[in-house]
């Protein structure tokens, strides 16, 4: 084995192209030559465009680049992985396994490598540095905050979701302002206008895009926003409807309760049996009959729950 590798030396850049094997620095010189592209890489991706910018992603000795759509490299350098372009750059990855972007020109947007990194989406792209702290980068290589989180999601609705050392949740805007000043267990996406929130006990509400909490009620569990109400479940199981402005739907609480369809949810009653609910409190019957005894002009008094948006969590 010594005498195998101390004689072993490697090939020449001559040896090499005499074998056929293409290296990268001929590649250029061979697109300008007209040389079809399918004889030169080894793989080469469907077209793909991203704001009128068509190209394609192409395989050479196991790397790739991003060829354009009149056959010339994006790039003199060759990397370990390419993704596609969003919103104008496309993710990067060299050989050490760190993560940049580069734009439609070809140059690399930012002067530090990142251990991980996700696609442009909203005019931002998470990145997560050495310290596996993770912040936004946006399209002229700023980073976003001063803070950097344990863990991050993606802006939605203009709000992106952030976690601290400590793992707890908050939402911030773009201009690096928190939603509200206690921070939870977990965070929602915000969904016709509300965001599931669970603070410390467990317990959830809803937070608005202004930072108010929903209703003085928490709850066991909860369903996002659905054609204006919401699913809610009390400590003993039960069920109800809790519209926008806080209010129950209905004085009686359910087993179980389905999301509105067509203008009806279906429930079923403490007593077993199963019915249909309307958008004003009125119960029906599977058949289709209204229930009397729980018609809307009897429900009002028990709907107040909240009336007005709160900016206290109530425990």
């Amino acid at each position: 084995n010594r005498s195998f590798y101390g004689t072993f030396k490697p090939y020449t850049k001559q040896e090499l192209r005499a074998k056929g094997i293409i290296l990268f620095e001929d590649v250029p010189g061979l697109l300008a030559k007209g040389v079809s592209p399918e004889k030169i890489f080894s793989e080469i991706s469907h077209p793909h465009t991203d704001g009128g910018f068509s190209y394609r992603i192409v395989t050479l000795n196991h790397k790739y680049n991003i060829l354009t759509s009149d056959n010339k490299l994006l790039s003199n350098e060759w990397f370990y992985r390419v993704a596609d372009f969003y919103e104008g750059f496309a993710r990067v990855q060299r050989g050490d396994e760190l993560f940049n972007f580069i734009d439609k020109k070809g140059n690399i947007l930012f002067d530090e490598w990142f251990i991980d990194a996700y696609s442009f989406d909203d005019g931002f792209a998470e990145v997560q540095r050495s310290d596996n702290l993770w912040n936004f980068i946006d399209k002229q290589g700023n980073i976003l905050f001063n803070e950097w989180f344990k863990g991050i999601d993606d802006f939605h609705d203009g709000f992106a979701k952030v976690q601290r050392s400590d793992r707890l949740w908050n939402f911030i805007d773009k201009k690096g302002n928190y939603l509200y000043n206690t921070w939870f267990n977990w965070l929602g996406r915000f969904q016709e206008g509300f965001a599931i929130v669970q603070r410390s006990d467990n317990l959830y509400n809803f937070i608005d895009k202004q930072g108010n909490i929903l209703s003085n009620e928490w709850f066991y569990g909860l369903s996002d926003f659905h054609d204006g109400f919401a699913n809610v479940r009390r400590g003993d199981k039960l069920c109800n409807f809790i519209d926008k402005n806080g209010n129950y739907l209905s004085n009686e609480w359910f087993n179980v309760a389905y999301y509105f369809n067509d203008g009806f949810a279906e429930v079923q009653r403490t007593n077993a049996e199963w019915a249909k609910i309307d958008k004003d409190g009125n119960l029906y019957d599977r058949e289709g009959n209204l229930n009397k005894k729980t018609s809307n002009n009897q429900l009002n008094e028990n709907k107040k729950v909240n009336r007005s948006l709160t900016n206290l969590i109530s425990r």
